[in-house]
């Protein structure tokens, strides 16, 4: 009786959640109307489209990362859902289809519900939309939650509405966490939840981005090569953290000669801001800091037609212009101090011709960015204190390939830390780092298998 009650309240409450939203729909129009990153699409949130070609899976990601991810996981082979421009940016040059996920007002829902022919729902991390897994739920419609996870300032804001979590969680077929914590944390709500951990899907996804040709280009050669210059790279970074790099810049330029190899001279700098359109605070900061720079986009054409047709990746001329703008930074003939990635879909393609990857997200409190990318290039990465988006691979990747830099009084202070590290890892045989990295990707690629085949079977 007790549970049967429990029930019936938690679905009386999304049913008052669905109505009192779906009332509201029109102050909701208005203000997504004036947010920037919301505005892309506004129709399509509420008046759904039906996708051209039916598959029986839809896959909905949130933002870039997530966008990223599903890609690497499902590729053509599902229909995509997004909920910010940057997600669609990612899969409009993947040229795969994709719309807004629907408002959670019942009319949009049941409209993309009935337009639209599919049998699974996989979302992503952590998007809980009660409407749309409720409605999708009461059309018999399986509902995956995929690479969950639970931060730690999610799981204590969960555990206060306890009750409500436990029904919403309930309400998906099945749940993959992305590491044991995450699915300890998930059956904390209740123990009757179908809920497994293959680990990080974003080691199957890093591998599917190896997507350098290792024909053309000799990663080991290249880092080694003491004549060539040394490239550092500022990945993912948020506007928060720009401020950082161009220190780190100034701080390297006026130390000039440090040891024989880390001569402030022989070394250019490429940054990928984590946010495209937050890249005019980038120029600014670069401006004020009197560091010469240039974007990508000076030397590769405009984004259409980026695909190779065949592939879904960038082309091979595209390819081509990169390797040598890439080649001439390496050999003295790029004169600024440092390359703007100002496109997306690049990133993956350069984190070879670099000698260490500083990973964004990680000194803003943003939980970190995906540094797994770096490693598996063989490419030692420095990390901020915040990391808790990629705690649970830690371990798995300890080694003098990866810096933490947590324990520091000012911003003084950490670029000093991170100065320091550099230098060292300047200094070092890079051969011996390879190596041993080569055994821990070994290992990786074991877990990479299994999950690839969960996503097989599901497909």
């Amino acid at each position: 009786m007790k549970k049967f009650f429990g029930k019936f309240l938690f679905y009386i409450m999304i049913l008052i959640y669905i109505l009192v939203v779906t009332l509201l729909s029109p102050v909701f129009i208005i203000i997504l109307f004036f947010i920037k990153d919301l505005k892309k699409g506004l129709l399509n949130r509420f008046i759904p489209f039906k996708f051209r070609k039916d598959k029986k899976i839809i896959v909905h990601a949130s933002s870039t990362g997530e966008a990223i991810l599903a890609y690497n996981l499902f590729e053509d082979r599902a229909n995509y859902t997004y909920f910010n421009q940057g997600a669609f940016e990612i899969f409009s040059q993947k040229k795969v289809e994709s719309y807004p996920l629907p408002f959670e007002s019942i009319f949009a829902i049941l409209l993309f519900i009935t337009l639209n022919n599919y049998s699974t729902i996989v979302i992503l991390e952590q998007e809980i939309w009660p409407a749309f897994i409720f409605l999708n739920r009461l059309f018999k419609k399986k509902i995956l939650l995929l690479n969950c996870n639970m931060y730690e300032k999610s799981f204590q804001f969960q555990r206060k509405f306890k009750f409500l979590f436990s029904g919403l969680f309930s309400l998906f077929d099945e749940i993959i966490a992305k590491s044991n914590l995450d699915m300890e944390k998930i059956l904390y709500f209740t123990k009757k939840i179908n809920v497994k951990n293959l680990e990080n899907f974003k080691i199957l996804s890093s591998f599917k981005n190896l997507t350098i040709d290792e024909n053309n280009l000799d990663n080991q050669k290249i880092q080694t090569c003491t004549d060539k210059k040394k490239i550092i790279l500022f990945s993912s970074f948020h506007q928060q953290e720009f401020y950082i790099a161009s220190e780190i810049i100034k701080e390297i330029k006026n130390r000039k000669f440090i040891n024989k190899e880390f001569d402030s001279n022989r070394v250019k700098y490429i940054i990928a801001p984590r946010h495209l359109e937050k890249i005019k605070y980038l120029l600014d900061e670069f401006k004020n800091s009197k560091i010469s720079y240039d974007l990508l986009s000076n030397y590769i054409q405009n984004n259409e037609n980026k695909l190779d047709e065949n592939s879904n990746k960038i082309n091979t001329e595209k390819l081509d212009d990169l390797k040598l703008l890439i080649r001439n930074i390496q050999e003295g003939l790029f004169e600024k101090d440092i390359l703007i990635i100002d496109k997306y879909g690049f990133l993956s393609y350069i984190y070879g011709y670099c000698i260490v990857s500083i990973i964004g997200g990680s000194f803003n409190n943003k939980g970190g960015q995906n540094f797994i990318e770096s490693v598996m290039h063989k490419v030692p990465v420095i990390i901020g204190p915040s990391y808790e988006n990629f705690q649970d691979l830690m371990e798995q990747f300890s080694g003098p390939w990866l810096k933490i830099i947590e324990n520091f009084k000012d911003e003084k202070e950490l670029i000093s830390l991170i100065i320091n590290f550099l230098t060292q890892l300047f200094d070092k045989d890079n051969q011996i780092i390879y190596d041993k990295l080569e055994s821990k990707i070994l290992q990786l690629k074991k877990i990479a298998e299994k999950q690839n085949e969960y996503i097989l079977n599901l497909i």
